[in-house]
């Protein structure tokens, strides 16, 4: 149950059964430790984490491979790289995992990411297409876009996974790079003509861009495909709880709350809005 709410992004109900287990008295193994520890990594809960981490070590699976693979998964999506370091150094015989949460970790660290890249390929493991989208998206956030595009082009996935092009559309959003852009968006529509995310993203390209002739149509274009679509989910965890939401969200139980602390938010921003007057307090 553990790992099949995991495996279906389904995160806090995975560790709310793990919980389960624990406070029933059942011993926790491997797998069921490592299945916890992704879906912490998926729901960015540190602190939940370093718990695992000591179940892990209580349980005396440190040196499991599947284990510390996810805990080292764990530790560098919450941005935490001293402790996914560590957790690498330990592991002996690392696999494909473990390499490609480190090069995705590093996120900035441009030589370490290719340093760990040379490293992979000398220990005879072929990068598979998760190892490509970190290295593209190291390339892109550090700027070296060309770089990015050379790799990806050389890449065995270059015709087959439109995501390895949003990656480096995202990118040159970021660094308002049209022409590599719009190279990036024709690649990825080539591939998958009806993606949202690849419209959304061309659209904030030309925005950046200040093309606002040619975002009246992207965006026309974005409406007609977003009819039928589920809303996405975002979540913040307050006081050792996740809280889940999404557009037109009706159902939390604090939507009354929420939606009150919104409007207060809203005046706050008019009355400051030139004036010296005192913000409006919290209910």
């Amino acid at each position: 149950m553990v790992a099949g709410h995991s495996l279906l992004g389904e995160c806090e109900l995975a560790l709310k059964y793990f919980v389960s287990m624990l406070q029933e008295g059942y011993k926790v193994d491997s797998f069921s430790l490592s299945s916890a520890l992704n879906s912490t990594a998926e729901l960015a809960g540190l602190k939940q984490g370093e718990m695992l981490h000591a179940q892990v070590v209580k349980s005396g699976y440190e040196g499991n491979i599947c284990s510390s693979g996810s805990l080292l998964d764990m530790y560098a999506k919450n941005g935490a790289l001293q402790c996914a370091d560590l957790v690498f150094c330990t592991i002996r015989k690392r696999d494909l995992k473990c390499w490609n949460s480190m090069i995705g970790g590093h996120c900035g660290l441009v030589e370490k990411g290719k340093f760990y890249w040379f490293c992979m390929m000398t220990d005879g493991i072929m990068p598979g297409f998760k190892h490509y989208t970190s290295m593209v998206s190291l390339l892109g956030r550090a700027g070296l876009l060309e770089e990015a595009v050379d790799l990806l082009r050389k890449s065995p996935f270059a015709k087959k996974c439109p995501e390895l092009w949003r990656i480096l559309l995202s990118s040159c959003v970021a660094l308002k790079d049209l022409s590599i852009g719009v190279h990036a968006t024709e690649q990825a529509l080539e591939l998958d003509p009806d993606d949202l995310s690849t419209h959304i993203l061309l659209s904030n390209l030309y925005a950046s861009a200040g093309k606002w002739d040619a975002i009246a149509e992207i965006r026309k274009r974005i409406r007609g495909m977003m009819i039928g679509k589920e809303p996405g989910l975002s979540w913040i965890e307050i006081k050792n709880m996740v809280h889940v939401f999404s557009a037109d969200d009706e159902c939390h139980t604090q939507i009354d709350d929420c939606r009150g602390e919104l409007l207060r938010l809203k005046g706050n921003m008019e009355v400051s809005d030139g004036s010296e007057n005192k913000l409006l307090p919290c209910g």
